[in-house]
C-alpha cells in the first residue's frame, strides 16, 4: 500500500477525501474495517487562525 502525504510540513489548510486519495489502493473491506468510508474527510490544519478556519468550515457545510 502506498499512502501519499499531501501536506507534511505545509502551512496551508487542506481537506482530503481519504477514501479516494490517501487510501485508494487499500482494499475496500480493509478500509471499511478501519472506518475509512465515503463520509470521512481528513483535515490538515496549517497556520490560519482557528476562528477563520471554523467560519470557513461552517460556511462550506451550510
Amino acid at each position: 500500500m502506498t499512502n501519499i502525504a499531501e501536506n507534511l510540513g505545509g502551512t496551508e489548510n487542506l481537506i482530503t477525501y481519504t477514501m479516494l486519495q490517501t487510501h485508494a489502493d487499500m482494499p475496500e473491506e480493509e478500509r471499511n474495517v478501519r472506518g475509512i468510508n465515503a463520509g470521512l474527510l481528513r483535515l490538515s490544519v496549517g497556520v490560519e487562525a482557528a476562528d477563520d478556519l471554523i467560519a470557513d468550515l461552517k460556511q462550506a457545510m451550510e
